[in-house]
């Protein structure tokens, strides 16, 4: 698969949410149109990429930082983006 951006936002009950988007879409718009404008409210951003693993299953990665959002990715947004997505451990395929 060829990157993505994400980013993972927290709900008003306190809950981190991850969206996964194109990359010709800019990662303050998205994150705008989702938080009602507070992008306070955005914990990461960054992009992903989803590999198939030798051993059948799938590898999820975000790196990178947001520059329009100036937010960096966290190492443990690949699980839990894959999760999300339904496509790691405990999330299906």
């Amino acid at each position: 698969m060829d990157r993505a951006k994400y980013i993972i936002f927290e709900t008003p009950e306190l809950l981190e949410t991850p969206i996964v988007f194109p990359v010709w879409l800019e990662h303050s718009g998205v994150a705008r149109a989702l938080t009602g404008g507070d992008l306070s409210k955005v914990v990461s951003a960054g992009f992903v990429t989803v590999t198939p693993k030798r051993d059948y299953g799938i590898q999820v990665d975000c790196f990178g930082r947001s520059e329009s959002l100036d937010i960096d990715s966290r190492e443990s947004d690949g699980p839990f983006v894959g999760r999300a997505l339904r496509i790691t451990e405990n999330g299906g395929f």
